[in-house]
């Protein structure tokens, strides 16, 4: 293959590589019009999913979970509970997280550890209240633990911030004791009450803001985003950069892990060098520094990366010479080292 043919099918390529971020907003652009019209089920706001109302008890501290509209009214309505919006949406299958109830301190619990269900109703004489919801999908509940809550009512709370978790954890002594199940989209709760002492809280928040956070909590379900990216794209919806910015702020993503997210959305379908990928998750509107995490916490073995590289040129192009393959992966930002491994391992 002549020299000139590999710089420009080279420049195509990146050309190619460097569009995804706007297919990647014609895609979400036309999964939402297709929600609308009824076309496509997103995950969390359709059929298959429930939203899960979170609870506040302001004399006890304790949050309470719950897909049921009349428990919610009722503990609003007779008991004083405050409702602090929807924690996040649960699937309507999947695996089940129990709730149990302890009739000596009126405090719930929620596991998926039958082992954990087992004891506290057994040996402790919790009341199991059955299965509370389900676990699957892709949007972590972080579980934390009050060592100082008042009769062990309010001494677990469970969220999908991630700020509201760090928050508890690194300066309200709370103890992180893990991921305690998994929903399909995360919610628009305010996350702001003297429990948690968390600053994440959209309690005042106008209905436009509202409606933007519900938005962006919507593509985060299906795609991931930088905070730029996710604030254009919001703005391509129209929303005001104010909105915008607003529902970004609050909307929990941690966007070290949405770099992840989208590196492995992109290791799903093609091969990238370490540099490379970098690279197209900077023009994405990650900073360099969760840029530089994605590509180091991916799990890609780079080897194997110029390999699948070097069998598409092959395939998809064909004529290259041994050293005319090597300045391509070279070009594609593989090491010598790399190049020189891919070329041998396809015969060249």
């Amino acid at each position: 293959m002549a020299a000139e043919n590999i710089a420009v099918y080279a420049k195509r390529r990146r050309r190619t590589m460097m569009s995804g971020r706007l297919q990647s907003k014609i895609a979400v652009a036309i999964a939402t019009a297709a929600v609308s019209v009824g076309l496509l089920a997103m995950p969390g706001f359709a059929d298959s999913s429930v939203p899960m109302y979170r609870m506040y008890d302001p004399s006890s501290g304790e949050h309470l979970y719950t897909s049921d509209t009349n428990e919610k009214n009722e503990l609003i309505s007779k008991h004083n509970w405050r409702y602090e919006g929807i924690g996040w949406y649960a699937p309507t299958s999947g695996k089940p997280v129990y709730r149990l109830y302890n009739p000596k301190t009126g405090e719930h619990h929620y596991t998926m550890d039958e082992n954990e269900k087992n004891t506290l109703v057994t040996r402790q004489h919790w009341n199991n209240e059955g299965v509370g919801w389900y676990s699957a999908g892709n949007v972590p509940l972080y579980r934390e633990f009050n060592p100082r809550a008042v009769q062990s009512r309010g001494s677990h709370n469970y969220t999908t911030d991630a700020n509201e978790n760090s928050v508890l954890t690194t300066q309200r002594g709370w103890k992180y004791e893990g991921i305690a199940w998994y929903g399909v989209a995360k919610g628009t709760a305010s996350t702001g009450n003297s429990s948690s002492g968390s600053s994440a809280n959209s309690s005042g928040a106008t209905a436009s803001q509202q409606q933007a956070l519900t938005q962006a909590n919507k593509y985060l379900a299906v795609s991931a985003f930088s905070r730029q990216g996710l604030i254009d794209q919001l703005e391509y919806e129209k929303y005001s950069t104010e909105d915008a910015t607003y529902a970004v702020d609050h909307c929990g993503a941690d966007w070290n892990e949405e770099a992840l997210r989208k590196a492995k959305e992109y290791l799903s379908w093609t091969d990238f060098s370490y540099d490379g990928l970098v690279e197209q998750l900077r023009f994405e509107q990650f900073t360099s520094d969760q840029a530089t995490y994605a590509a180091e916490n991916c799990g890609a073995d780079w080897n194997e990366q110029a390999v699948k590289a070097a069998r598409g040129y092959i395939k998809n192009v064909g004529g290259f010479s041994r050293d005319s393959l090597i300045e391509q992966l070279e070009f594609d930002h593989f090491t010598t080292d790399q190049a020189v491994y891919a070329v041998h391992q396809v015969g060249l």
